[in-house]
């Protein structure tokens, strides 16, 4: 199946797959947080977390894959992570609530001592 063309790598978009691979970054930093937790054991959190980092790296092409073929490969995968992205995605209703999923993943990642921007600093992410 085709995929999404990327534009050059001086531009950026946000794409489905972009937005589905935050989530999932976001499902593995958080283990427990879900109930049923889709990532009940830490060997399967383990393998899940080796599977993220596998599907960020092979997608460092011109194509990104269609939302339907990653969550085919999260129902390969188990554990109901197909269910909780596919949830997840469908509550994203406004820019709103995407700009605060933005929000979240950055206090996930960037820990409790994640440091606020001053009106004249700049960010060099």
């Amino acid at each position: 199946m085709a995929g999404m063309l990327k534009l050059s790598r001086s531009s950026f978009a946000i794409t489905p797959h972009k937005v589905s691979m935050c989530i999932l970054t976001q499902i593995y930093a958080t283990p427990g947080s879900l109930v049923p937790d889709p990532l009940s054991s830490v060997s399967h959190h383990n393998s899940f977390g080796l599977f993220l980092l596998a599907l960020i790296k092979s997608y460092d092409d011109i194509l990104e894959p269609q939302l339907d073929e990653l969550i085919s490969q999260l129902r390969d995968f188990g554990g109901l992570l197909d269910q909780r992205l596919a949830h997840r995605l469908s509550s994203l209703s406004s820019p709103d609530e995407l700009f605060n999923l933005f929000n979240e993943l950055q206090g996930i990642l960037g820990g409790s001592d994640s440091t606020v921007l001053e009106d004249d600093q700049i960010s060099l992410d």
